[in-house]
């Protein structure tokens, strides 16, 4: 494999056997007998990473470097002066210990075998083949399409221009077609469709034909009545040309494709050659397409070789995205004259003999050929479909999933590693692939739906997301209720044995809608605003005085249809053929009082139809009106209005004169055309009938939400209870009333019942009871009953769970004190100052304490707290202002210390006592040593001034003092005349 396309025994047997390819083999022949197996004058290098500019400079020397092969880290293709220093060059680098790699440049060559001129029927039997094909035609009918998926042909090229590969050519956003510039500054000019490795272009064009031949098989144009059809019709085929003319290439110019093609977003390469050997270059290329998320989809080869024994390049490199493909027949058989085979290294077979495909000989050119080289765009163009239909796959489940929908053929076992031939019909279906049914897709809420699952496959798991916020359901085929307005997207996700997980999305519409009831009949005058109406014609828009919602959609104008209907829009306004509604055709977003044929054109100034506005605002109506309107059928008039409420959003129909609507419909339409109200449909279910009224209004619903599906307590016992927020919600438009009650005496709540109106929520405080607290350590279960005690809508069974753990608790300890007695006069201050106490968590739990004091006038801080096992708290206890205003006397008062965190512990108290004594009323005064002393009752606590006069006006500062037990005491040495005292506060 390693020297010519093939050994001369063996060209010889392909010559005689396959005549049609003749011309190719030949030029192979005349050009390169022997062809070489690799270059002899360059190589491939992989600098080590680190390694700087300079040192890989150095060990090159004055070797020109031909190219850059970008993506890899500075691989490079060297020029070498001759054949003679191969080795050497290549023994240095290797042994310089500054490159990941030097190796030879290898030749590769195109993995054809020539045509077998039996069948150039031009029939695609690969396609189509009574059960011995692809099972493409059922596939087709799941998808046929990748519009947005690349594949990249490495190979000779492909003709772009072909017919019927032209609009399946991917085009590079970066470039301008024919400018002669680099516009995106890849290095190649004018790159439109690929690259041309060869020559260093960017025109692929294909010299060979076997490129345009494999891309055909790939994705020619599907249903273009042209030609063949492609495995994907729609597909965009990458040309990375690397091959030349001769079928023979370099691995250089093949790893600069495999570059190419990551870096321009490649989702799969097709490689329909081989014969080289093992190159780290290419390996690597690959590896960067494994990171890039790429299947490598390789031909196995055309030598009737084991490859599990004999390797062959790129089929023999293992990666995990490279799929090897062998080639089947017509008979559904491997084909022992030419396929490779491994029972390891072949990943599957795939039809590769006599394949009618596109040719590169000319824009309508097509021609049946053989080799796995054709095998292998069957599968490339098979994950193309993949990609694009499970885009949540991997790239690795893409290929297992391929893989493991195989059909398996007898003789291909242990010849393959599944032992079968590609099926893309298994591919794209089942195993699993998610699908389920909805009874409901549209409807008004409260809208209950019933899910069935469809799905097939080998499943482990089912999961519901419904898309309203709420929890996911695993049941097989659930129920659920949506509550509000809206468009949810509900998906199914499945699970397989093998891990693969495929989802379903489908769409559940919840509406509002609107109710009809009777209404009192009142007639408003029409106006003098005459509207010019035709026959069949319209009017509008007309501006509303207010904003009015319909369906839920504000609307600000409205159009006013001659034939007895008022409309948001203008599709099908002139219609006079009414249908029962919702139809889903023009008109939609209608409000028809009487749709009918009628005819207002050759009505008198007084009748005809009108508009006005009643009302001051915020309760105006704006009213449209229909006044001795003939119908065309019988020329009977018709009186009706149509009334548009403001600030309640209804409409109000009243029937002035009518022959009772047997062939008109009366109701309302959204603008979707999918729900409606209807009223009546030419005259069923009811006959209209003069001098009435009816009314559309909001249609009332009411649901209560639990926001939470569940609760739970976890505690230790002894512990406080926790308390636990139930939120309920009533989304609808009319009020509820509501109970909620424990099913047993383990649980309290705040509150046990209320009302929620339309739009309001509540929450509900949940705790357990002095029962639930006293339960031995262990799990338990109980639930509360919630109940819409209106319509019953939204009510069930709250689940419980009440976890007690057991061996902790928190101890209280304080030691009373003996010292808490305080005294002092009436109006304070009262001694002494407050005393240190302290509290301790003797235990093994946290602790939660509080004090509570019995009388106002006991001062105690902090009067609660928190202790960890072990914890200390000092607390100051004294006497609070409170007690300025008490009268003399004794007063006994206690603080009692609680335990919070352990239920049933005994109270600590802490006596505190009081006395008050009177202050002295009367002033004591009397002389000593010659001094005059006296004391004066203080009306207060405090420091004074003690004045003194002799005339009782002009005053002056004998000396200051404070008190002392409630008196002022103060010395005045004796003196000439008469003096009088008093105190002043300072």
């Amino acid at each position: 494999m390693n020297g010519s396309l093939y050994n001369s025994i063996s060209l010889l047997r392909t010559l005689f056997a396959v005549g049609a390819l003749l011309f190719l083999t030949a030029n192979i022949s005349a050009a390169q007998p022997v062809k070489a197996k690799m270059r002899t004058d360059r190589i491939i290098v992989q600098p080590k990473a680190g390694v700087s500019q300079d040192e890989i400079n150095a060990l090159q020397g004055h070797r020109r470097t031909l190219k850059h092969i970008k993506g890899f880290n500075r691989m490079r293709v060297v020029q070498l002066d001759s054949a003679d220093e191969l080795e050497q060059t290549l023994a240095r680098y290797r042994a310089s210990g500054l490159v990941e790699f030097a190796e030879p440049d290898h030749l590769l060559k195109i993995a054809a075998s020539p045509n077998d001129p039996h069948f150039n029927s031009g029939a695609q039997w690969s396609l189509r083949n009574s059960g011995r094909d692809i099972s493409a035609t059922t596939a087709w009918d799941i998808t046929k399409t990748a519009p947005e998926v690349i594949v990249a042909v490495i190979d000779s090229g492909i003709r772009y221009t072909h017919e019927d590969l032209r609009d399946n050519m991917w085009r590079n956003p970066g470039e301008t077609p024919g400018n002669g510039i680099d516009d995106d500054g890849n290095g190649l000019r004018d790159d439109v469709y690929g690259i041309n490795a060869v020559r260093d272009t960017g025109d692929p064009m294909d010299d060979n034909n076997h490129g345009t031949h494999v891309a055909g098989i790939v994705g020619a144009v599907g249903n273009n009545g042209k030609g063949i059809a492609g495995v994907a019709w729609n597909v965009k085929l990458m040309a990375c040309k690397f091959l030349g003319a001769d079928g023979y290439g370099w691995t250089s110019d093949g790893v600069e494709c495999v570059n190419y093609a990551v870096e321009n977003g490649a989702d799969v390469i097709n490689a329909s050659f081989g014969g080289g050997e093992f190159s780290q270059a290419m390996f690597t290329a690959i590896q960067a397409a494994r990171n890039a998320g790429i299947i490598f989809v390789a031909a196995a080869g055309n030598e009737q070789t084991n490859i599990d024994q004999t390797p062959t390049y790129p089929a023999n490199y293992g990666l995990n995205n490279v799929v090897v493909v062998g080639a089947s027949t017509r008979d559904d058989q491997w084909d022992t004259e030419y396929s490779n085979y491994g029972a390891t290294k072949v990943e599957l077979f795939a039809p590769g003999t006599s394949i009618l495909s596109t040719w590169g000989s000319g824009d309508t050119a097509y021609q049946s050929i053989s080799g796995t080289s054709m095998a292998a765009p069957h599968v490339a163009g098979a994950f193309a479909l993949m990609k694009a239909r499970f885009t949540n796959l991997s790239t690795v489940q893409i290929i297992d999933r391929l893989l493991t929908n195989v059909d398996p053929i007898a003789n291909m076992a242990g010849r393959c590693r599944t032992g079968g031939r590609l099926n893309l019909n298994k591919a794209l279906g089942p195993n699993p692939w998610a699908n389920f049914g909805v009874n409901k897709l549209l409807g008004e809420a409260p809208l209950v739906v019933s899910l069935t699952n469809l799905s097939l496959g080998p499943i482990t798991g089912h999961t519901w997301d419904f898309g309203d916020g709420s929890p996911t359901s695993t049941e097989m085929n659930p129920k659920h209720i949506f509550t509000r307005t809206g468009d949810y997207n509900v998906r199914l996700s499945v699970t397989s044995t093998s891990g693969q997980v495929n989802t379903m999305t489908k769409v559940v519409r919840v509406v509002s809608n609107y109710a009809w009831s009777s209404a009192t009949y009142s007639w408003i005058a029409p106006g003098t605003t005459k509207v010019a109406l035709t026959d069949n014609g319209s009017s509008g828009p007309h501006n509303l005085p207010f904003a009015f919602n319909f369906y839920g959609v504000p609307q600000s104008s409205v159009y006013i249809s001659a034939n007895g209907f008022l409309s948001f829009g203008t599709d099908g306004i002139a219609s006079k053929d009414n249908v029962s509604l919702p139809s889903g055709t023009a008109p939609n977003g209608i409000i028809a009082p009487y749709w009918d044929d009628l005819n207002p054109a050759g009505t008198t100034s007084a009748n005809g139809v009108f508009v006005t506005t009643t009302g001051t605002a915020p309760n105006r109506k704006f009213v449209v009106t229909w006044r001795n309107v003939p119908r065309v059928a019988n020329q009977a008039l018709q009186s009706f209005q149509a009334i548009l409420e403001e600030g309640t959003d209804a409409i109000v129909f009243q029937y002035q004169t009518t022959d009772g609507g047997r062939s008109a419909t009366v109701g309302l339409e959204n603008p979707a055309g999918d729900v409606a109200a209807l009223y009546s449909h030419n005259g069923s279910p009811v006959v209209l009938a003069a001098s009435r009224a009816i009314r559309a209004g909001s249609r009332p619903f009411r649901y209560l939400i639990v926001q939470q599906s569940n609760l739970a307590f976890d505690l230790t016992q002894g512990a406080a209870s926790p308390s636990l927020t139930l939120d309920l919600e009533n989304p609808g438009n009319a009020s509820l009333n509501w109970t909620i009650a424990p099913a047993n005496s383990w649980l309290t709540v705040n509150t046990g019942s209320g009302s929620l109106a339309g739009g309001e929520k509540k929450q509900v405080q949940v705790q357990l009871s002095a029962a639930g607290l006293a339960l031995s350590p262990g799990d338990y279960q109980t639930s509360l009953n919630v109940e819409n005690t209106t319509d019953d809508n939204g009510s069930g069974s709250i689940p419980v769970t009440v976890r007690i753990q057991g061996g902790g608790v928190a101890i209280l300890e304080f030691t009373p004190s003996n010292s808490a007695q305080f005294s002092g006069l009436t109006g304070g201050p009262f001694s002494p100052a407050p005393i240190s106490l302290t509290v301790r968590n003797g235990g093994n739990a946290p602790l939660q304490w509080s004090a509570t004091p019995n009388q106002s006038w006991i001062q105690l801080d902090p009067a609660s707290g928190q202790l960890s096992p072990g914890q200390s708290a000092s607390l100051q206890l004294g006497v609070s202002a409170a007690a300025n205003t008490l009268a003399a006397g004794a007063y006994n008062g206690s603080v009692e210390f609680r335990n919070l965190s352990t239920i049933g512990s005994a109270t600590i108290q802490q006596a505190i006592s009081l006395n008050v004594s009177p202050r002295v009323s009367n002033p004591t005064i009397h002389l000593q040593n010659g001094q005059f002393r006296a004391s004066i009752p203080a009306p207060q606590s405090g420091s004074y001034a003690v004045e003194y006069s002799t005339d009782l006006t002009n005053w002056e500062t004998l000396t200051t003092a404070s008190d002392e037990n409630g008196v002022v005491s103060f010395v005045d040495p004796v003196g000439a005349g008469r003096r009088f005292y008093r105190l002043r506060s300072n």
